[in-house]
């Protein structure tokens, strides 16, 4: 059945009905902040169909919703998860599985088989409502060719890490005395007789936080296909110190250390690949393309090697569509990030805020770019990224976009789950095409 189809057959009562289930119950479960985000959640998908109306009790957001079925999905997923975001945990099928025998459990302890009951109802109807992004996570896995392991998806854990210093090497200190180091990871199958694929990988964090070896997932991901990854740290923005001019010329310098040393490490630059995620993924397509038209220096001598492709997860690749989106993610705001990194306002700072947009540095000469996102992310608008696949598409640079439904920020990571396999995947089958 249709979503359109779905919504006229409930029809409006069912709709209020099902609201006022909700509601109460997300409150006695402590959860009901978790609404808050509601309206930029489904917005995204029902589009101006959707309307949300709210307004605050002493105790609970009492929410009047007109949803239609992919809302009404979300909306289940709120009220078994309780997070800010419930969508960015549609791929996370073995928390749903997970919640059955603990509110079953926590029933039998509380009040018996009948609260044991009423648990596990609301787990299952919370499972059912998660059978529509679970269907349209599929159908995408399909249409981007991805073999789904669920082995992987039911026992894979998240992916975060730190510095590993037994990796690190100091690679710059910069102009304002700042030193900057990156993790140098070897594939397993090391031949010193090949001339191997250099990665500079960029971690993400707003341009305010986050460190080299954020990701180990992805890290791993590269050295399995035999490359040679170079994270590196960038210059961090603070409410005082901004770093739009800082922190891409940190990663230009990286890479001319990488061409002086590249004979250590048995690398051809001329086979660069530039990745990042989030701020990280930003910061590639600045330096990708920025090297690219001239318009980017190291602040170090040596040769700058171009990119031969840019592999990016949700880029922040248009820091002023950012700034009108201001949206929030836990403690992270687009307001906040954007005052650090370039000084405030697009009116204010117009000029930094032209230099950092990538699209004015996309030519018919940039590299093959990669571009995985989710259409639900609350910090980097889904839309910014259609616009930077449009864009490419005017000047004729190879590039995929790939689009996952029910996805927030942060989904890679998780690399096993759902999302996360379908944007690893994608980003090898870009890799066979562009970077042999």
């Amino acid at each position: 059945m249709s979503p359109r189809v779905f919504r006229h057959a409930c029809g409006r009562r069912v709709e209020q009905r099902l609201c006022a289930v909700i509601c109460p119950v997300s409150v006695n479960f402590g959860i009901h902040d978790s609404f808050a985000h509601f309206r930029p959640c489904i917005a995204n998908i029902a589009g101006p169909s959707v309307g949300c109306k709210r307004r605050r009790t002493s105790r609970a957001v009492v929410t009047s919703l007109k949803m239609d079925a992919k809302s009404v999905a979300e909306g289940l997923q709120l009220l078994v998860l309780g997070t800010d975001t419930g969508c960015m945990c549609a791929s996370l099928f073995s928390i749903y599985i997970f919640l059955v025998g603990l509110f079953a459990y926590a029933g039998l302890r509380l009040g018996g088989k009948r609260t044991a009951l009423l648990g596990v109802s609301l787990a299952l109807i919370n499972v059912i409502g998660f059978c529509i992004p679970l269907a349209d996570l599929m159908y995408t896995s399909s249409v981007y060719q991805t073999n789904i392991s669920w082995s992987q998806h039911l026992t894979g854990g998240f992916s975060i890490g730190r510095p590993d210093l037994s990796k690190s090497v100091h690679f710059t200190t910069t102009p304002d005395g700042k030193a900057l180091f990156m993790d140098i990871s070897k594939p397993n199958n090391f031949n010193s007789q090949q001339a191997l694929t250099p990665v500079v990988l960029i971690h993400g964090g707003g341009f305010t936080s986050g460190a080299r070896n954020e990701e180990p997932a992805w890290t791993q991901f590269y050295t399995d296909r035999g490359y040679v990854v170079f994270d590196v740290d960038y210059r961090l923005a603070t409410a005082t110190y901004h770093t739009w001019d800082k922190a891409a010329p940190d990663i230009a310098t990286a890479i001319v250390w990488m061409g002086k040393h590249a004979a250590d490490y048995h690398v051809d630059m001329n086979k660069l690949i530039i990745a990042g995620e989030s701020a990280g993924g930003g910061l590639a397509l600045q330096v990708a393309y920025g090297i690219q038209d001239g318009t980017l220096k190291a602040y170090e001598p040596g040769a700058l090697a171009q990119a031969k492709a840019v592999v990016t997860f949700f880029p922040a690749g248009d820091l002023k569509s950012i700034w009108d989106f201001n949206g929030s993610l836990f403690s992270i705001n687009d307001h906040r990030g954007n005052e650090a990194y370039i000084g405030g306002s697009p009116q204010a700072y117009p000029q930094e805020y032209a230099t950092v947009d990538v699209a004015n540095h996309i030519t018919r000469n940039s590299p093959p770019t990669f571009i995985a996102a989710g259409e639900n992310d609350h910090l980097i608008p889904f839309q910014s990224q259609v616009q930077l696949a449009t864009a490419l598409s005017k000047m004729g640079v190879p590039h995929e976009l790939i689009s996952i439904p029910f996805t927030d920020h942060l989904f890679v990571f998780r690399p096993g789950g759902i999302s996360g396999q379908i944007a690893f995947q994608g980003a090898g089958h870009f890799l066979d095409t562009y970077a042999k």
